[in-house]
This record gives C-alpha cells, sequence and structure tokens, in this order.
C-alpha cells in the first residue's frame, strides 16, 4: 500500500526528476526487501501443496454459499458489486474511507482466489454453481455446463439460482439508471443484484497503459463509493464488495533476465505471463505444476506457475501489472461486508479545557485543553478557532486554529497547551469580564458557531503604556 500511495503522488508530481534518487531507492528497497523475501518464502509453502487449498480462508468458489445465501435464508435483499482487479491491500484502504462516512459499517474478510487467478475463473468463482470446466484453447470457463463469459450469462446464472429474482449488470448501466424509478424498480423486483465494476484491470491489463495502474486504483476508489452511494439511495442497506483477483505490479518495468523458463510441454493450449495451461508439462525449477483436479476442476490439463516474481515470456504483453499467479497479492481476494445504517452512527470528539486561569494579569494567557476521546473510525476529528472575545463577540487576542486528531488511547497525549496573546483591543475590557470561546464552522456550510465558551476576567495592573 505505501508502495502504491509512492508512486501515485510521485506521478502527480510536476517535477519527477527531483525526486529520482529516491525514486529509484523506493524501487530498489521494496522489491529487493519486501517482495522478493515475501514471495520467495511463500513459494515455499506453495512448492509443498499438493492441492489448491487453504487451511484459513474459505475458497473463492465457496462465495455464494458463505456470503450471498445467508441473506437470501433471512427474506434479505444484497448487492455484490465485482470491481475486477481491486487487490486487497487497496480494499483494506477503501473500507477505511468507506468506515469514516455517516452511517456505514465496513468489516474486511479475505477468501483463497481461484486458480489461475484470472478475471474468467474469479468472475466464474462468485458465480452459484458447482461443476467448473476450463476451456484449456481459449480460458473461458463453464459453469454446471452453462458459459460464465459476458454479464447477459452471469445474470441468467444468478437468475436461475434464485427463482428468477436475481439479476446482473454493468456499473456504467446501473449508475445510469433513474434511482427513483428504474433503480427502486430493480430493489423492488430482485433479491440479488451483482454490479460489475472494471476500473483497475482495464488500465493495468495492457501493455500501453499498464504504468498508469496506481492512478487507476485511486479512481476506482472514487467509482465504487458512488456505486455504493446510488445503491443505498434506492434503499438497499446490505452490501458486498469483492474481486475476481489481485496482482502483482512494479513501477519500473522487469529485466529480460528476471523471465521465468516455460517449461516443456507436449502442447501448450493458453498461456499467460503468471499461468500456462498445456499437457504433459514436464517440471522444472522455479514452476509448480497443478493438474485440473488439484484446482478444483474437471478436465484432463496441467497447469504450470512461475514462483516468486516470475514471468513466463509472452510477446506483446505488459510485464509491470501481472495476474494469474500464485502470490499473496494475486490470490488474497477481499471480501468487505458492508451496510448503510439508518440512523447517524458518527460524531466528532469533544474538547475542554482541563486548566484555566480566573483572570488573566499579563498580556498573554495559557491554557490546557484536552480531547475527550480518541479518534476512530465513527468518532471524527474536530478543528476549533479558539481566542479571547469580548461579551459582544469582539477579537481581543490572536485567534489560533487547532485541530484535535489524536488517536492516542493514552489520555495525557491528547492534552493540548495554547498561549494566546492580548491585542491592544483587549485594554479597553480591563476590570471587565471577558470569554474564552472555541469556535468551529458548521460540516458542509460557511457558517460558524461558538461550540464552547469560558467567562474570565481581564485584571492586568497596568495599562499597555508602562507594557514596554
Amino acid at each position: 500500500m505505501a508502495y502504491r500511495r509512492f508512486w501515485y503522488h510521485l506521478r502527480r508530481y510536476a517535477q519527477p526528476n527531483l525526486m529520482e534518487q529516491i525514486a529509484a531507492w523506493v524501487e530498489k528497497t521494496y522489491v529487493n526487501n519486501f517482495l522478493l523475501p515475501l514471495t520467495d518464502r511463500w513459494s515455499d509453502r506453495i512448492r509443498e501443496l499438493t492441492r489448491w487449498s487453504s487451511e484459513v480462508l474459505p475458497p473463492q468458489t465457496a462465495f455464494f454459499d458463505c456470503y450471498v445465501q445467508p441473506f437470501l435464508e433471512r427474506g434479505q435483499k444484497v448487492f455484490v458489486v465485482i470491481s475486477d482487479a481491486l487487490r486487497y491491500e487497496a480494499a483494506c484502504e477503501f473500507a477505511a474511507s468507506l468506515r469514516n462516512e455517516d452511517r456505514w459499517t465496513c468489516e474486511v474478510e479475505a477468501m483463497l482466489g481461484a486458480l489461475p487467478s484470472c478475471t474468467q475463473l474469479g468472475m466464474a468463482a462468485l458465480l452459484p454453481g458447482k461443476i467448473r470446466e476450463i476451456d484449456g484453447a481459449t480460458g473461458n470457463v463453464i459453469l454446471d455446463s452453462r458459459s460464465t463469459i459476458g454479464t447477459q450469462n452471469r445474470s441468467e446464472i444468478v437468475k436461475a439460482k434464485v427463482n428468477g429474482r436475481g439479476t446482473a449488470l454493468q456499473a456504467e448501466q446501473f449508475l445510469e439508471l433513474n434511482t427513483k424509478t428504474e433503480g427502486r424498480a430493480l430493489m423492488r423486483d430482485h433479491d440479488v443484484v451483482y454490479i460489475y465494476h472494471n476500473a483497475i484491470d482495464a488500465v493495468g491489463d495492457s501493455v500501453s497503459t499498464e504504468a498508469q495502474t496506481v492512478e487507476a486504483v485511486e479512481r476506482a476508489f472514487g467509482e465504487l463509493m458512488r456505486i455504493l452511494k446510488k445503491i443505498a439511495n434506492i434503499n438497499a442497506s446490505n452490501m458486498i464488495l469483492t474481486t475476481d483477483h489481485g496482482f502483482l505490479f512494479q513501477q519500473e518495468a522487469l529485466a529480460e533476465g528476471d523471465m521465468a523458463t516455460l517449461p516443456q510441454a507436449a502442447e501448450w493450449t493458453y498461456r499467460n505471463r503468471r499461468f500456462a495451461i498445456g499437457t504433459k508439462v514436464q517440471n522444472g525449477p522455479g514452476v509448480k505444476l497443478f493438474q485440473a483436479a488439484d484446482l478444483g476442476f474437471a478436465g484432463e490439463w496441467t497447469a504450470a506457475f512461475p514462483l516468486s516474481l516470475g514471468r513466463f515470456p509472452l510477446q506483446g504483453s505488459g510485464k509491470r501489472y501481472v495476474h494469474g499467479g500464485v502470490t499473496p497479492q494475486e490470490v488474497v481476494v477481499p471480501v468487505l461486508r458492508i451496510h448503510k445504517a439508518r440512523a447517524s452512527d458518527t460524531s466528532r470528539v469533544e474538547v475542554d479545557v482541563l486548566r484555566m486561569p480566573s483572570k488573566i494579569t499579563t498580556g498573554q494567557a495559557s491554557f490546557a485543553l484536552y480531547q475527550e476521546q480518541p479518534v476512530d473510525d465513527k468518532i471524527l476529528a474536530r478543528q476549533l478557532r479558539i481566542g479571547l472575545f469580548s461579551k459582544e463577540g469582539a477579537p481581543l487576542s490572536e485567534v489560533r486554529t487547532v485541530s484535535f486528531d489524536s488517536g492516542d488511547s493514552e489520555a495525557r497525549r491528547r492534552e493540548t497547551n495554547i498561549v494566546l496573546a492580548l491585542s491592544r483591543n483587549a485594554d479597553a475590557f480591563n476590570n471587565q469580564e471577558i470569554e474564552l470561546r472555541m469556535e468551529e464552522t458548521l460540516p458542509g456550510t460557511s457558517q460558524s458557531i461558538v461550540y464552547r465558551s469560558y467567562t474570565l476576567r481581564l485584571q492586568k495592573p497596568f495599562g499597555s503604556d508602562f507594557d514596554e
């Protein structure tokens, strides 16, 4: 996530040459100190497997039974949003931003993605069904004798599973629906709605645009927020966000010497950078083989996967953005359980004064302020303008803007000390009561209100003529 965020901001920066040295350091550190050790050790475990399965994560093929069916059993409707190549770390970042929205809750879970971790198979794994077959020549997937290619075929599969009360559509089509008429009708007539969104894979999975992957992830966040909010606007409250697969990404292209060697086979029927399907495949160094049955498929074929960061040579395809293989970035599939509540569930931190003098006797005053709760997903930061004022509202000191945004659980670390210097206007109010005011701007408006105020007395023993 940090690597992706770095490259996103660097690519937006107008003078990348100034950051050339740190960019080279980040790239080298990410690949050599993080990505390679992680994928190498992961590959050591993959070599030991005889079947593609996990004792910890449910398989992606169980998605409908695990996540969708429980809503139907409770008589509830559910919208399933599938965002192509929404990698787990990116989904976690999106979930954090969604939880900051009022009335939204979001829990992140994970599944073990199907292998090969490609679009055709990942999309088919998210559909209800039992027997999956791969066409070795095209990579297309057949589910219970039905084609899974295209939105219409997937819609028919969902519809058949829920007695005609299911459908699937593309995100663009959904966003164009009139909310009050077509959107409400979609909600009324269906119990399960699949919405397919493609922002990341559409950019990353092309040699001409793969360098823009980091921007595509950021753009996907905005589009997904629009989709979810429109779902909520048609009175749906239960949503699931998931994906077909993740991806491996390096901003700098791999050298040819880093390519993996494709093993010998009687025939290769389908090839990709991160997997190949064939018959009578011979084992080789740096490669893991699985038979069709090992991956949960019918058929007599073998799939070969390059281990670690290896890519099979393939003319005309990209090297920076790849998927189909066995790394965690490709196969750990996020599942976000999302709910939109009817009542507000967010609030802002409360701020109070810990220590305040009863009177001001010098040209400046010190105050200790306390943020009562740590900031989290549902307790938001508060920004206040703090100053000394007359009873009529005339400013008598500098006005300081302070953000109370600490997430520290230790109460003492949420204290803030400020010093306010009196202005010359304060001279006219000597020996009178004045106020310490905390003001804030109402969210979404330009209107200011007094959050809290405290009365104290201005009692300087000498006038300002003697201050110097």
